[in-house]
């Protein structure tokens, strides 16, 4: 399944094309020590100045349709020769949303949807946010439950770093910025991940009673997943049943209310500081308890209509254990999980 890969060198005048073969899914692999071995050339060379100036503009350009916010502009001195005023200025308006953030319990991640559904790959929970200042950047570090990340967050432009998702590491692109509506001041941040086709973005704002709003989004959402949902009361009788079912109980439009809210988590954060910190906390957790009791029936629903009953308990949350009994995604990590090694591979440290 994986090792879908494309190397261009445009000085052999060469397309390398690998349709499969991979053990990893990105960063280095076999394939790619191959292609240079035989081909007897650096796959990252081959480009001159002008080439290399020209493909990183239109990289930029490729991206900015995924921008929720333009970059900051730097100021142009009306002396630049002179020693006087800052270029790239940091933008105090982030100020405000300094501190740490802690969540009730969870099963989200900051890995889009589909790429943990997908690859199996699911953190245990976003436990906490903390957001501070990095020169005229930002940090964000998020507590998973499988660890904590740094994240560099550019605001003149995408900052980029390697992070490690359970041993799997993505090339991740950050850029945030303010956005205003009104009187209500948002954080917004996009995390492009260059190479798979999804994009995170995350919507930070402040509640009323003073807590952390923080929702999340991804590109592609529920609507990739929604054609394949339609399709699946025609294909299995029972499905159409439990569809029927599930009309008349929870209304028409209830499978897509809920795809909508499994792609547009909201997690509501208290300030680790906060005075009355433990109570709000514990309130912020009834809620989501009446919350994810909603979803009780869905999911019992599903796993009888489509024999689960008996299978291991995916992740427990809302999102998380609808999405992973849907059986074309039970098939893909039931694979995933017979595709695992049983000496866990050893670590490569990615180029460039």
């Amino acid at each position: 399944m994986l090792g879908q890969n494309v190397w261009v060198l445009p000085r052999r005048k060469i397309v390398a094309v690998i349709l499969s073969g991979n053990n990893e899914l990105f960063q280095q692999s076999p394939a790619l020590d191959i292609v240079r071995r035989r081909l007897k050339e650096d796959t990252a060379l081959g480009f001159s100045r002008s080439d290399e100036r020209a493909l990183r503009a239109t990289e930029r350009d490729f991206f900015k349709c995924r921008m929720p916010v333009a970059p900051l502009k730097e100021r142009r001195p009306f002396l630049p020769f002179l020693p006087f005023g800052e270029r790239r200025p940091f933008d105090e308006r982030l100020t405000p949303f300094f501190g740490t953030y802690r969540f009730p319990d969870n099963n989200q991640g900051v890995l889009p949807l589909f790429v943990r559904a997908i690859q199996n790959n699911y953190s245990g929970g976003i436990h906490a946010v903390t957001l501070r200042r990095y020169g005229n950047g930002l940090l964000m570090t998020t507590e998973e439950g499988d660890g904590t990340r740094t994240f560099r967050i550019g605001l003149y432009g995408y900052e980029s770093q390697i992070v490690d998702f359970a041993g799997e590491k993505y090339l991740v692109r950050t850029l945030g910025g303010i956005r205003d509506e009104g009187v209500k001041r948002h954080l917004v941040i996009c995390m492009l991940l260059p190479e798979t086709p999804n994009t995170r973005l995350f919507d930070l704002s402040f509640t009323p009673d003073g807590n952390l709003r923080f929702t999340m989004t991804e590109i592609p959402d529920q609507k990739i997943a929604e054609s394949y949902v339609d399709t699946l009361p025609a294909a299995m009788p029972k499905l159409a049943l439990l569809s029927e079912i599930m009309k008349r109980r929870l209304g028409d439009n209830f499978i897509q209310k809920k795809l909508f809210d499994i792609f547009h988590p909201v997690l509501v954060g208290v300030e680790t500081k906060r005075p009355d910190f433990q109570k709000a906390l514990a309130k912020e957790e009834e809620k989501v308890r009446a919350e994810r009791a909603k979803y009780a029936l869905l999911s019992s629903l599903i796993a009888r209509f489509t024999d689960t009953a008996d299978a291991p308990e995916p992740p427990p949350t809302s999102g998380g254990s609808f999405f992973s009994r849907l059986p074309f995604i039970r098939q893909k990590n039931a694979q995933a999980q017979s595709a695992k090694p049983e000496i866990p591979p050893r670590e490569k440290t990615p180029k460039g």
